[in-house]
């Protein structure tokens, strides 16, 4: 037997060939101006009125219009999680659009600053050239002061050898050396690391200028 569930001018529950023996009272309904809106039970049947049940606001809404066709869907409200997966979707795009565009710059810089590779090259020497001679001058300075604490370690054993007291102030100098020899030789390992960073950076923008240019042959600078 064909089910069929109609509750008044306002309310009507189809299932079926069931839509057919409604459409009469819908006609009469939507003929007042009121909106006709379906949705679908917790059970999953269709159900449809001219105002949704506040337990079915969040789920998916039809229009119908006055043929009984869907003119228009609210879709379902999404879950929490739904909704996260959508931020971290839209936080990955982001980043992608941002990396593209900070791409784009680089190659508009690298083709604005290089016109040959060799000039790539030249500044490449130059820039490494200019950090190892601050390592250089690092390293004297803490032979130096290498040597000062040599010096000083010297002078305080030869008095504690005599018997003598070592004074506080041959004391605090040694300490103070010893920091500085620490900090010159953090200073030194700094320099270093940086000048690895860019040759590892003129490697990267080399390669990536002889894509930008086509160069497909190795050329001497």
């Amino acid at each position: 037997m064909m089910r069929k569930l109609c509750t008044g001018s306002t309310h009507l529950l189809w299932l079926g060939m069931g839509l057919l023996l409604c459409l009469p009272t819908y006609a009469a309904t939507n003929a007042t101006g009121a909106t006709i809106k379906c949705w679908r039970t917790k059970h999953g049947l269709r159900e449809c009125g001219n105002a949704v049940p506040p337990e079915y606001a969040q789920s998916r809404v039809e229009i119908l219009n006055d043929q009984g066709m869907v003119t228009q869907v609210i879709e379902a409200a999404k879950t929490e999680a739904e909704l996260a997966r959508d931020s971290v979707e839209i936080e990955r795009i982001k980043a992608e659009e941002r990396a593209k565009a900070e791409r784009r710059e680089r190659d508009r810089v690298l083709l604005q600053s290089y016109t040959t590779e060799r000039d790539l090259n030249i500044a490449r020497d130059q820039q490494l050239d200019a950090i190892q001679a601050i390592v250089d001058l690092g390293i004297g300075k803490k032979n130096n002061l290498q040597a000062d604490l040599d010096r000083i370690t010297k002078r305080a054993g030869d008095l504690e050898r005599s018997g003598k007291p070592v004074p506080e102030t041959l004391l605090a100098e040694m300490k103070e050396i010893k920091q500085d020899i620490k900090d010159a030789d953090a200073f030194i390992v700094e320099k270093q690391v940086e000048k690895k960073k860019m040759a590892d950076r003129f490697v990267t923008d080399i390669a990536r200028f002889r894509e930008l240019k086509g160069i497909t042959s190795s050329k001497k600078p």
